[in-house]
Order: C-alpha cells, then sequence, then structure tokens
C-alpha cells in the first residue's frame, strides 16, 4: 500500500499529491530530495505540487478542485506569483478563472501584468 501510494494512481490530482507530499514532510521530516527519490519524480515535480498546497490560498485551491483554473496553470504562474505577492496571485486567479484560461493565455496574462507592475514600481522610484 505504501509503494503504491509513493507512486500514485492516474486518479490522484495534484493537490492530493501535494497534499500527501506535506504530510511527509511535516510528519516524517522528509526534504524535497528524499521525497523525490521515493516517489521516483523530480525534485521540480515535488516542489512544485507542495507549491500548490503551501502557497496558495484555500480559495485558489478550490479553484484548482473545481477545474475553474488548471493545476498545471496554477502551479506554472499563481504559485510563483504567490511567493512575490498574495493580493496579485489572488487578482490573476481570478482573471485565469473569469477567462477560462489555456496555460498560453494565462502566460500571456500573467507577463502582461508584472511588465505593468513594474513599470508602475520603476515610475513610483523615479
Amino acid at each position: 500500500m505504501l509503494d503504491r501510494s509513493l507512486r500514485f494512481s492516474e486518479h490522484e490530482t495534484a493537490l492530493e499529491q501535494g497534499w500527501l507530499l506535506a504530510e511527509m514532510e511535516q510528519r516524517f521530516g522528509y526534504g524535497l530530495d528524499e521525497l523525490a527519490r521515493r516517489f521516483d519524480r523530480s525534485v521540480s515535480w515535488v516542489s512544485r505540487r507542495l507549491a500548490l498546497v503551501k502557497l496558495l490560498p484555500e480559495s485558489i485551491q478550490q479553484q484548482v478542485r473545481e477545474r475553474k483554473i488548471s493545476a498545471h496553470v496554477a502551479m506554472k504562474y499563481l504559485a510563483p506569483a504567490a511567493r512575490i505577492n498574495l493580493e496579485d496571485c489572488q487578482r490573476m486567479a481570478a482573471a485565469f478563472a473569469q477567462h477560462h484560461c489555456n496555460t498560453r493565455q494565462a502566460g500571456q496574462l500573467y507577463a502582461s501584468f508584472f511588465r505593468r507592475s513594474a513599470r508602475n514600481t520603476f515610475s513610483r522610484d523615479w
């Protein structure tokens, strides 16, 4: 059973995988390298799934569960945004959900958002 849990089935979502990884990290003190080894995955794979459950607020996780936002979009764009500014992340999540963005569209919105944000920061500082 543990072996099955460590390898995951095709039906488990990225969020469920993230919850299991976070539980093992907390309960057993496993680091990213050890989790990656035990799950036969890359450190990046482990890190992306942990970011889903550790960085994203429950409201965004709910949108991922409801498939309003894909897990891939959440891992690729929202988790990094949450590291920078949680409010901006939540605004982006709302836009991604409202427009049913695929990965390419989300990437364009993400780039546009941060270009605009950088311009605003630059003009304020000068």
